[in-house]
């Protein structure tokens, strides 16, 4: 995770927390996480959509007369047979047939990469995207984006100053060139999937 954080700041230029707080030590809350982590937190689970974990195990166990079963927090997908007697709605596995017996059944799914399981061939793609949604969210906050002209600009005191403009199309560019970045890298997922899809539906249960 910090690995990351360090080079979403290192390509935002913001590595002193000028803009976004580092983490700190809080006697009362503890530790604050840095203000970057929920931003690289959403670029990881958006890359997971296009690579996630193939093939990670998963177990139900069926309990008499519930047909509803949560999947796991991770789940992100996975091919099922339309033969199969149960269906999918987001993360809820259902039963066609309330069970008459206990019983349990392993599957296979697609799950939701964490920080640290990001291919070091796509970590420049994980922060291609949180650092355009890091400097999307300079523009979506005034005092935010006042901290970071003054830091881009010293001594800087309008952001509707001319120079203070420029820079403002200068972060709005650099967030749509490195989301462009990104999306093309994800290109070739989105083809590999398609790909997978056209061999029909499927599911292992193990």
């Amino acid at each position: 995770m910090q690995n990351l954080i360090n080079k979403v700041r290192s390509q935002i230029s913001d590595l002193k927390g000028s803009v976004f707080a580092l983490a700190s030590q809080d006697e009362e809350e503890g530790t604050i996480p840095d203000e970057l982590q929920s931003i690289v937190i959403d670029a990881v689970s958006d890359y997971s959509r296009w690579n996630p974990v193939q093939n990670r195990r998963g177990r139900i166990d069926v309990i008499v007369g519930q047909t509803d079963y949560d999947l796991p927090a991770d789940f992100m997908g996975m091919e099922v047979e339309p033969s199969l007697n149960f269906l999918l709605s987001e993360k809820v596995l259902i039963l066609k047939e309330s069970p008459k017996k206990a019983g349990s059944f392993s599957f296979f799914y697609r799950g939701m990469r964490s920080p640290e399981s990001v291919p070091e061939y796509d970590v420049p793609a994980v922060v291609w995207l949180a650092s355009a949604n890091a400097l999307r969210a300079v523009l979506a906050d005034q005092e935010r984006l006042q901290r970071y002209i003054n830091y881009k600009i010293p001594n800087a005191s309008e952001i509707d100053a001319h120079p203070a403009s420029r820079v403002i199309e200068q972060i709005n560019k650099a967030a749509q060139d490195l989301e462009r970045q990104y999306n093309k890298r994800m290109e070739n997922y989105q083809r590999a999937q398609l790909e997978v899809a056209s061999r029909g539906p499927y599911m292992t249960f193990g």
